[in-house]
């Protein structure tokens, strides 16, 4: 085993599943050092690189011709698996880099057996030059640089071409998003097909969020605080070297925090919507339920976001840009949108100053149509209004029907409180096994910095430990909370002008209209007294509303009053 020449190893893997599925790094290490020895070459180093052979340039290849100019003349071989381990990048790329090496003094060889010798042309004269030094495997070579070149190619095409086409049908092809597990299905044809599914442990998490949030009842704070009692954690995570996709590290295991939660509640994946680069970020509908519906999506969302389904199944999302959301808070309009022209009947009056010749401001609401002129000014508007609201009751026979909901609303709320404190109950058992384990890990440790690790995990759970028990506490303070929220309900449905005129948005406060009015009013009828009321107010006539009828609209109210 003496006089073994120096030589190098350069193994390749394209991706991290091809490192555990394929032929591994390890494996081709292996195969190129049992090579060298048969050839009389001993491997002193060996560039190891999970990337792309198609790549020009590549992080670790370059380290290698780093190392030849440190070492030059030192290095009389390269040894590789195989050429398409070497280069993806076709007969020239391939040309390229073993010129390259040729030029530190040191041959390729690979393990496969198709480079040869270089033999030179005139060794029966004595005379050697660049042109008779020839190759006799040098058309293999580049026949097998150039199908390298062809087969990632055509890999690529049919594999991405199939995922692109699954993707806009609505099947999952990426790792399935926290709250959701990917699940494989045959489709119609028999093919094997991935859709998401809830998972059993992180969906509940995501139904209380966008619950929770929907509601309006507690602070995001707070509905934090709730989710991480469930046990709410981010998936923990290997954290790879991006050159060698070794594994450095963990990452993920993070509590929920506001950020993440506002985060969480604006995708639509969570509302069954795929939208990404390979559906051209069109929305689509996946072939999966989401873990809410859209009608709760939006409701959580609040007319931030907002998806709307079509009767032929197409769906869009619409985002509520900055501007818009900026004009519908100017405060001195508030009722723009919601009161018709008295002209044209169609369009909703809009607000804004005129200044006179001396320089004062005119506020006034006004139509926009270019073939009429109407214009009131705001102080008489919104004294017209305040008069037609003094008017406006709600029938005894929707009162009745009020208290009736409002205790199926209460004992529905009772009923979630309990659930969600049994669960953060079961979170606590389950902490609480973990932190025994632990301690008797502790106990049995020799290592100092063992024990030290061990006492921080310690840390962490009883703080986990501590966030779950208050929530255990916290069903007390929901009664009491939720008793608060329907008192200042059942004022409002006896007041019912704060219905018209404090809701917490303009998209509340548009809905609120929309419900007590079968048709937005314009400002003759506000003027006149006689806007079309909605189901509700003319319940004391010949309307026979039921329970279940009343419902919806009741909820509709809970959520939107301050």
């Amino acid at each position: 085993m003496k006089n073994l020449k120096p030589a190098l190893a350069l193994v390749r893997v394209s991706s991290t599943k091809q490192a555990n599925e394929g032929e591994s790094l390890d494996v081709q290490k292996k195969i190129c050092i049992e090579a060298s020895k048969n050839k009389g070459y001993e491997i002193i180093h060996t560039f190891e690189e999970s990337y792309s052979g198609r790549k020009n340039e590549r992080p670790v290849l370059e380290s290698l011709f780093d190392y030849l100019e440190e070492n030059q003349g030192q290095i009389e071989a390269v040894f590789i698996r195989d050429i398409d381990r070497f280069t993806r990048g076709g007969s020239y790329s391939y040309t390229h880099l073993k010129t390259r090496l040729l030029n530190y003094g040191t041959v390729l060889i690979d393990t496969a057996g198709i480079i040869q010798p270089t033999n030179n042309s005139l060794s029966d004269v004595g005379f050697e030059y660049d042109w008779s030094l020839r190759s006799p495997s040098r058309m293999a070579e580049n026949i097998k640089a150039d199908m390298a070149n062809d087969e990632v190619s055509t890999i690529l095409t049919r594999m991405i071409g199939q995922e692109i086409r699954n993707v806009k049908q609505g099947y999952r092809v990426r790792e399935s998003p926290l709250g959701y597990k990917n699940v494989k299905i045959e489709d119609e044809n028999g093919k094997k097909k991935t859709i998401l599914e809830p998972d059993l442990i992180e969906g509940p998490w995501f139904l209380s969020m966008f619950k929770l949030k929907s509601e309006g009842i507690l602070s995001d704070q707070e509905i934090c605080d709730r989710v991480n009692a469930m046990g709410f954690k981010t998936r923990i995570q290997n954290r790879r070297d991006k050159i060698t996709r070794k594994i450095i590290g963990k990452q993920g295991g993070k509590p929920l925090d506001t950020g993440m939660l506002q985060k969480y509640i604006k995708k639509p994946i969570y509302c069954g919507i795929t939208s990404e680069e390979w559906t051209h970020n069109r929305p689509i509908k996946g072939m999966f339920d989401g873990l809410v519906s859209i009608d709760t999506f939006n409701r959580t969302n609040h007319g931030q976001i907002k998806v709307f389904e079509e009767p032929n199944g197409k769906v869009s999302v619409v985002y509520a840009s900055e501007r818009k959301q900026r004009m519908m808070k100017n405060p001195e309009y508030p009722f723009r949108f919601v009161v018709r022209c008295p002209k044209c009947g169609k369009a909703p009056l809009k607000g804004s100053a005129s200044k006179g010749k001396m320089g004062k401001t005119y506020p006034a609401y006004h139509c926009g149509g270019k073939d009429h002129y109407f214009r009131v000014p705001v102080d008489k508007f919104h004294e017209t209004l305040a008069i037609y609201l003094q008017n406006l009751i709600f029938k005894p026979e929707f009162l009745k029907l009020f208290e009736a909901v409002a205790m199926d609303t209460w004992r529905m709320k009772q009923k979630e409180s309990l659930k969600l404190t049994m669960k953060a109950g079961e979170n606590v058992l389950d902490l609480q096994s973990k932190q025994e384990h632990i301690l008797e890990e502790y106990t049995n440790a020799d290592s100092e910095t063992v024990k030290k690790l061990l006492a921080k995990r310690l840390e962490s759970i009883e703080l986990e430990i501590a966030n779950a028990s208050d929530v255990r506490t916290q069903h007390e303070i929901d009664e009491q909370k939720i008793k608060a929220y329907l008192a200042r309900a059942k004022y409002v449905v006896e007041h019912p002008s704060e219905l018209l005129t404090k809701a917490v948005s303009m998209q509340a406060l548009i809905q609120m209209w929309n419900f007590v009015f079968d048709e937005l009013p314009t400002y003759e009828d506000l003027v006149g007294g006689t806007p079309k009321l909605s189901l509700i107010f003319e319940l004391s006539k010949d309307s026979k509303v039921t329970e279940n009828q009343l419902v919806p609209p009741l909820r509709i109210e809970l959520r939107f009053w301050p």
